[in-house]
C-alpha cells in the first residue's frame, strides 16, 4: 500500500515513492560528483579533472600512430556520454525534489482558499437566514395588530352595549398592548440587519401605532357620542389604511433586507 504525506495536516497526499526517487537521484548525482572530485585531486597539477595534463608538442607527439585515433574518439564519446547521464540525473533529481513541494504548496493554498470561500458562504447563509427570520417576525406582528385592533372597532360597530362593551374593551387593551410590545421586541432585533435611518423608520411606525391606539381607546371611552354610522365608517377606513399601510411597510423591509425579487 503507498504512503502518504502530510495526509493528517490537511495537506493533499503525496505518494512517499515520488520523494524517494527523487532522493535516489540526487544520491547518484552526488556520488558521481564525488568520483569526479577524486579523479580530479588525484591528477597531476595543472590538469583539470578527467583530462591529461598539457605537454610540450613534440615531433613525435605529432607524427603519431593514426592507429590511435579510433580510441581517442572512444575517449571523447565516453565523456560526451557520461556529460549526458549526469544533466539527465541533475534533471532527475530537480523534478523529484522540487516537483512534489511545489505541488504541496500549490494544493496548501488552494485547500486555504477553498475553505476561506466555505466560511464566507456560510457567513452569508447564517445572514440570510437572519434576515428572513426578522421580515417573518415583522410581518407576523403587524398583522397580529391589525386583527386585535380592527376586531375591536368591528366589535364597538356591530352590537357592543353595556357590560359586554365594557367586558370588551378590557379584552382588546391587554390584547393590544401584548401585540405592542411583541412589535416593539421585534424592530429592537433589527437593529444589527438594517441601516440606522431605517432603524429610526421602524421606531416612527411604532410611534404611529401607539397614536392609533390611543385614538380607539378614547372613542371607546366615548362610544355613546358616535352613532353606528360613525363606528361604521371609521372601521371601515381604519381597517383599508392599515391593510395597505402594513403591506407597504413589510415590503419596504423586505427591499432594506435585499431579500425581494
Amino acid at each position: 500500500m503507498t504512503n502518504w504525506l502530510f495526509q493528517d495536516r490537511g495537506f493533499v497526499p503525496i505518494p512517499r515513492t515520488m520523494i524517494r526517487a527523487g532522493s535516489l537521484s540526487l544520491a547518484v548525482l552526488l556520488t558521481i560528483a564525488a568520483v569526479n572530485l577524486g579523479s580530479a585531486q588525484n591528477s597531476p597539477p595543472g590538469s583539470a579533472a578527467g583530462q591529461r595534463p598539457m605537454e610540450e608538442p613534440t615531433s613525435a607527439s605529432r607524427s603519431a600512430d593514426p592507429a590511435s585515433l579510433p580510441g581517442q574518439l572512444r575517449d571523447v564519446a565516453q565523456s560526451s556520454f557520461l556529460q549526458n547521464v549526469l544533466l539527465i540525473l541533475l534533471t532527475a533529481a530537480i523534478i523529484g525534489l522540487a516537483v512534489p513541494h511545489i505541488k504541496a504548496g500549490m494544493d496548501l493554498r488552494y485547500l486555504r482558499e477553498q475553505k476561506r470561500h466555505k466560511d464566507e458562504l456560510s457567513r452569508q447563509s447564517k445572514l440570510v437566514e437572519q434576515k428572513m427570520k426578522l421580515l417573518n417576525r415583522y410581518g407576523d406582528s403587524l398583522w397580529q395588530f391589525h386583527y386585535v385592533f380592527i376586531k375591536a372597532t368591528y366589535d364597538f360597530t356591530f352590537g357592543a352595549d353595556g357590560a359586554k362593551s365594557d367586558e370588551l374593551k378590557r379584552e382588546y387593551e391587554k390584547a393590544v398592548w401584548s401585540a405592542l410590545l411583541d412589535f416593539r421586541r421585534t424592530i429592537s432585533g433589527a437593529i444589527y440587519l438594517v441601516t440606522e435611518s431605517h432603524y429610526r423608520h421602524l421606531l416612527d411606525l411604532f410611534d404611529e401605532l401607539i397614536r392609533k391606539e390611543a385614538d380607539l381607546a378614547l372613542r371607546m371611552q366615548t362610544r355613546t357620542r358616535f352613532s353606528g354610522d360613525d363606528w361604521r365608517n371609521y372601521h371601515e377606513n381604519v381597517s383599508r389604511e392599515l391593510s395597505t399601510r402594513f403591506d407597504e411597510e413589510i415590503l419596504f423591509l423586505a427591499h432594506e433586507l435585499r431579500l425581494n425579487a
